[in-house]
């Protein structure tokens, strides 16, 4: 490998196109917050199809999320290959460290607002399991009241389930 293409600095236009996928991405992530958000909304409200609406919408997201990295990834080993000669991809903390101040700059910044938007969203995706745990548990004892703590058996003549008083503890045919 040649001394020159060692130490051959990435070309602006490719970490330029770094710093607009990162952009892409936090926008994206963003939006997955503001969907997370609205899927709690939809949770508390009791909003079967909000909260569908939302869930269509964030599969797309990740799909878009999907995609992007593997851009991001063709572009940092384009980057990687430019700054090291090497194969083995740099991750974005790596590449801060070697760049100039005024990429450096940028591409930090998009990295830190894309590691809160994540941050963010794992928080609400937390609460928003919880909130899904809490309504089934409601859910559970609503049926309870419903069936006078009849619970649902299987029924031994069918083949088919079937709603019966259940008359044993145990079922036998587990």
């Amino acid at each position: 490998m040649s001394r020159d293409r060692v130490n051959a600095s990435p070309t602006e236009e490719h970490l330029a196109r770094l710093a607009e996928l990162l952009e892409t991405e936090a926008d994206v992530y963003q939006e997955m917050l503001e969907i997370a958000t609205a899927e709690r909304r939809h949770l508390v409200d009791r909003n079967l199809d909000g909260l569908r609406g939302a869930v269509a919408r964030k599969e797309a997201l990740i799909a878009r999320v999907d995609a992007l990295e593997m851009e991001r990834r063709e572009t940092v080993a384009v980057v990687t290959e430019r700054l090291t000669g090497s194969g083995r991809p740099m991750t974005i903390s790596e590449i801060l460290a070697v760049v100039r101040a005024p990429e450096r700059e940028r591409l930090k910044g998009l990295r830190e607002r894309i590691l809160g938007e994540i941050a963010r969203i794992q928080r609400l995706s937390e609460t928003n399991a919880y909130l899904v745990g809490s309504s089934l548990e409601v859910i559970g004892e609503e049926l309870a009241l419903m069936t006078e703590g009849e619970e649902v058996a299987y029924d031994e003549r069918a083949d088919t389930a079937a709603l019966r008083p259940r008359t044993q503890i145990l079922d036998r045919r587990a």
